[in-house]
């Protein structure tokens, strides 16, 4: 196996704390997964457990057909999602599913985030609104699925809450962070006023200059 396994807990542990550090995952909700490199099988949060007083033994193995393969915690209620996910999107590495306040508000409105900052080119053209079905549901896994792409990694959930994807945790984590600035920011600017909104065409010349910034 390409990495150690506890190395991966110890990292969705760190996950799961830096989520609820930036009150992105008030209470209980929300859940972070991540495939295990080489296998068909991913690692994901404890349902029903505080991110206080999580540990990387809560953390549990999951495979593709949603069995527990290995851990002492009952997985998270949205297993169904992460599964299908994994099992739609082979080139998915993360999954993180938040109720942050600013992008839950859009979601609840049935409205997509649109493009008000070039940010958004590293997970699509807008943030759009997967149909409503009840929480923990083969439905709700459905319908999120169905929107995710490689050109799209980040959704809302109507009336519920956000997903985010990265070929590797950090991006998905990333993601998830940048999907709460967006809705923040158009929530802000919708109160004062009417915020222009950046074209298609502009996105995705600026998500081709992502493909090169930062460091190699």
């Amino acid at each position: 196996m390409p990495e150690n396994i506890q190395e991966l807990r110890n990292a969705l542990l760190d996950a799961a704390h830096r989520l609820a550090a930036r009150g992105l995952v008030p209470g209980t909700t929300g859940n972070v997964s991540l495939r295990i490199p080489g296998t068909d099988r991913f690692l994901i949060t404890p349902t029903g457990i505080p991110y206080d007083v999580l540990h990387a033994s809560d953390m549990v193995e999951v495979n593709l057909q949603g069995a527990v393969v290995e851990g002492n915690r009952k997985p998270s209620s949205e297993t169904p999602l992460h599964t299908r996910i994994y099992h739609n999107h082979p080139w998915a590495g993360a999954v993180v599913h938040t109720h942050s306040m600013f992008a839950t508000t859009f979601a609840v409105l049935n409205e997509a985030i649109p493009a008000v900052h070039y940010v958004i080119a590293g997970m699509g053209t807008d943030i759009p609104v997967a149909q409503y079905a009840t929480y923990g549901s083969e439905d709700l896994a459905v319908n999120a699925a169905e929107l995710i792409s490689p050109e799209q990694r980040a959704i809302l959930l109507q009336n519920h809450g956000v997903i985010t994807v990265g070929g590797h945790l950090e991006e998905a984590l990333h993601h998830a962070e940048t999907v709460e600035y967006l809705a923040e920011l158009y929530y802000r600017s919708r109160s004062i006023g009417s915020p222009n909104i950046l074209p298609e065409e502009e996105i995705r010349r600026v998500a081709e200059k992502f493909k090169t910034y930062g460091q190699r």
